[in-house]
């Protein structure tokens, strides 16, 4: 998908990224921060409601990044049907269908984590510090930040990692796109 904030994505990308949310699992997705919502435990990303519940682990980095980032992973989730859906209505000509300040913490997160765009590292030489990827511990680049990512349960299915990937490059483009309406 075009991640230039001019680029408005075409109807066939807005299905496509609606098809990378559905194929990321059920909402809701909820960030637990360790030090912020309990102690004795890891910054994760819980996934969809019990018994098809999982969980991501960012790795790599710590602090004020990595809550942001699990946090903006949670609620691009949780968003990403409705800001889609609101973009398709009011390029129809329809009136907001959701109040204004509804993607305000999407827009607040997009802006405190590293800007688009993002790709996905799974195997090979990482060309900027010249270590080896495992391809067990999927990395994710973001120009700025690198960091890794795992499941409970192991490496994170490509699905996951195509939804948060792609889901950052283009969320930018959406809010401008719904602010400028």
């Amino acid at each position: 998908m075009n991640v230039d904030r001019e680029h408005r994505l075409s109807d066939a990308e807005l299905d496509a990224v609606l098809n990378l949310a559905s194929s990321a699992g059920a909402t809701p997705w909820e960030s637990w921060v360790e030090g912020r919502d309990g102690l004795s435990g890891a910054t994760f990303i819980m996934t969809g409601t019990a018994p098809n519940r999982g969980e991501l682990y960012l790795y790599g980095f710590g602090g004020k990044a990595e809550s942001d980032l699990v946090d903006l992973f949670a609620e691009m989730r949780n968003s990403i049907d409705e800001l889609v859906a609101e973009t398709v209505a009011r390029r129809s000509g329809n009136p907001p269908r959701v109040s204004p300040c509804r993607f305000d913490r999407l827009q607040q997160l997009s802006a405190v984590c590293p800007a688009p765009p993002w790709k996905v590292m799974r195997t090979g030489i990482d060309i900027f510090s010249g270590v080896e990827v495992d391809p067990e511990k999927t990395v994710i680049d973001s120009g700025t930040l690198r960091f890794g990512i795992t499941s409970g349960d192991g490496p994170v299915p490509e699905k996951l990692l195509n939804f948060i990937v792609e889901t950052r490059n283009v969320v930018p483009g959406l809010l401008d796109e719904l602010r400028a309406a």
